[in-house]
């Protein structure tokens, strides 16, 4: 039975992750009996970003994440990164990103700045600070 959801960093401030490598985050998610996970509600299969950050409505800040290696599970669908709503003083930069699921996903006022991202499928660049 597969691994977890994600990297699900909680309750986050003044964090810096460098020079680590992701990969296969989400075994969860892959929809196999088995190994992934299915939702109690419709029975479909569950899917989750590589890594997210979040703090349940509430502000986090101060983050850092640079010089990793995100490798995302075979057939992702999900980002592979998102940042939640209420982040602020984010710093995304000299990211690899590999794999099916490429996209950094920023929610609503989230302020992160992305700079020298290798890989990257997208941006949700609503509420990017700053140009790409």
């Amino acid at each position: 039975t597969g691994g977890g959801r994600g990297c699900w960093i909680n309750q986050s401030d003044d964090v810096t992750i460098s020079d680590n490598v992701f990969r296969n985050n989400v075994q969860k998610g892959i929809p196999q009996a088995g190994i992934g996970r299915r939702s109690p509600f419709s029975g479909a299969f569950e899917q989750y970003p590589e890594i997210y950050f979040a703090n349940a409505g509430k502000s986090y800040s101060n983050i850092i994440m640079r010089r990793n290696l995100i490798e995302s599970t075979p057939g992702n669908t999900q980002p592979a990164v998102l940042f939640e709503k209420n982040g602020t003083g984010i710093i995304f930069e000299d990211n690899i990103l590999q794999g099916t699921s490429r996209d950094v996903a920023i929610e609503g006022n989230a302020e992160v700045q992305c700079r020298n991202n290798e890989g990257v499928g997208g941006y949700n660049k609503q509420s990017i600070v700053e140009p790409l």
